[in-house]
């Protein structure tokens, strides 16, 4: 009997440990802590800082123009004034310079001058493309022309990226498709370096029309002027635009990495002007919370009867700043491992937004959630980004976390708020309309 009773103490205790071992890994929230807060990956030590991602971990965010003047792309402004607008913009945070269209003859130098990398502009124009003339040139012909102007600026380590012209190539046009295919061929064969090649396309391409560009190209992106494209009030087409630049990379085997090409040129009426630094982070944002890997914004010329040039620079200067300046969130974005372990969850508010886009031929409705968000692992931190696309406040409830194991900071472009504590696995938030939130996690 005692034999017995010695036996039947030593399984209950054997019991009792693994009990306790199950309750160490599985909190009363249900998540398993050591799960939740598994390292993710960091910027990697061997990504050169002066090299585009993803050859090296320098995060694309440029304006197109700068400098450039009031009445066209052709006429710069006063000299004293490209050289002051540049200092601002390089102490701004700003690191590359480009396209500029009619300033790319001397990006190079301007670059040089305030410390900041290049993009270059090659190819045809638009009227030799169209010339009856360009009917004529061979695959040969179009390589030999486009090496010279690769050739002529490739031994400036200062350029990081090609931006071949003319933009807006048509895949229903054989001979465009043609000439992106040779053009791309020689940049390659020209430049010693293997610097990426960037193209834009207009804003009502879908992924089947995209997916015809994106194997040419190293950085594919598609006009996102929301404004312009009459989505002011939808501003959830940023996703549908950034979801079609996503899908064509993967439809067709490419390897191109999408970004955002966000609008800067459309005057709102002056009711709007303090709607602008909304518009501009909300659009920005979820364009990355999309899957953009970079930003150019058209454009930074000082346009006439463009009044809201230095609101829209303002907003741009502030989303900059958290992503290339104290914050580092860019990296988050390039090099953070998703994860899928978070959740937000509406409690009061709209759910879902809608848009239709007649000139993509979305005639009906498409629905999305109003609040789209990336749940990012980097190193042992975890960031939540959620952009509210409402035209309306939403609460939600964000949940997922171990139980009383978590410490959070909201991070805001002012002021970093304090930290507080996730006691029970989740916690409660109103969004304004068309807000933005990025939180960082770290373990108590």
């Amino acid at each position: 009997m005692l034999r017995l009773m010695r036996v039947s103490w030593r399984m209950g205790a054997m019991m009792l440990l693994s009990l306790a071992g199950c309750w160490a890994a599985t909190d009363p929230s249900g998540v398993k802590s050591e799960v939740f807060w598994q390292a993710g990956p960091v910027k990697p030590a061997d990504r050169p800082g002066h090299l585009l991602y993803p050859a090296g971990s320098l995060f694309l965010f440029s304006f197109y123009s700068v400098g450039g003047g009031p009445n066209d792309q052709e006429q710069p402004l006063a000299e004293e004034k490209i050289q002051e607008l540049f200092r601002d913009y390089a102490k701004s945070g700003f690191q590359i310079v480009g396209p500029q269209y009619g300033l790319n003859s001397r990006v190079l130098q301007d670059g040089r001058a305030h410390g900041l990398r290049s993009v270059y502009s090659v190819g045809f124009t638009k009227e030799e493309l169209k010339s009856k003339d360009a009917k004529a040139f061979s695959p040969a012909e179009i390589q030999q022309q486009v090496s010279e102007e690769v050739a002529a600026a490739a031994a400036d380590e200062n350029l990081v990226l090609w931006d071949l012209r003319p933009e807006e190539l048509r895949p229903w046009r054989k001979r465009e498709m043609e000439y992106l295919e040779a053009a791309a061929r020689a940049i390659k064969a020209a430049d010693p370096l293997q610097r990426p090649i960037y193209h834009y396309c207009p804003g009502h391409f879908s992924a089947q029309t995209l997916r015809a560009i994106a194997p040419h190209v190293d950085y594919l992106g598609k006009g996102m002027y929301t404004n312009y494209s009459s989505q002011k009030q939808s501003r959830i087409w940023v996703k549908w635009s950034i979801d079609q630049e996503v899908e064509a990379i993967r439809e067709s085997g490419a390897q191109a990495v999408p970004i955002a090409v966000a609008e800067m040129f459309q005057q709102p009426a002056a009711a709007e002007l303090p709607l602008v630094r909304d518009w501009v982070r909300h659009d920005i944002y979820l364009a990355l919370v999309s899957g953009a890997k970079g930003v150019l914004v058209f454009s930074l010329r000082q346009r006439k009867d463009f009044d809201a040039w230095s609101a829209y620079y303002d907003a741009y200067k502030a989303v900059g700043a958290q992503l290339l300046g104290r914050d580092g969130l860019a990296e988050i974005f390039l090099f953070g491992a998703p994860r899928q372990d978070l959740r937000v969850e509406v409690t009061e508010g709209p759910e879902i937004v809608e848009m239709t886009y007649p000139s993509a031929n979305v005639k009906e409705p498409l629905r999305y959630p109003s609040l789209n968000f990336a749940d990012l692992a980097y190193g042992d931190k975890r960031y939540l980004v959620v952009v509210n696309s409402a035209n309306e406040p939403v609460k939600a409830i964000i949940g997922g976390f171990p139980y009383d194991s978590t410490q959070a900071q909201e991070l805001s472009e002012s002021r970093d708020h304090e930290p507080f504590a996730i006691g029970e696995g989740e916690f409660s938030v109103e969004f304004h309309p068309l807000e933005v939130k990025i939180y960082r996690f770290v373990r108590k």
